[in-house]
């Protein structure tokens, strides 16, 4: 799914799909930043790494 905000993969929760999950697709470099107060404080190759790159820089 396109929209403004991004490209977002959407995953359903229910077998009629009425109630989906929308979950961004991975950077086209492959890495996501971790980024505190709008400046970018580190990179990772996965979200989760991102993420306690983050925590680190608290």
């Amino acid at each position: 799914m396109e929209t403004e905000r991004g490209t977002f993969r959407a995953i359903a929760l229910d077998r009629d799909a009425k109630l989906i999950r929308l979950l961004p697709l991975p950077p086209a470099d492959g890495d996501w930043l971790a980024v505190i107060g709008g400046r970018v404080v580190g990179r990772a190759a996965a979200p989760l790494a991102a993420v306690r790159r983050a925590e680190a820089a608290l």
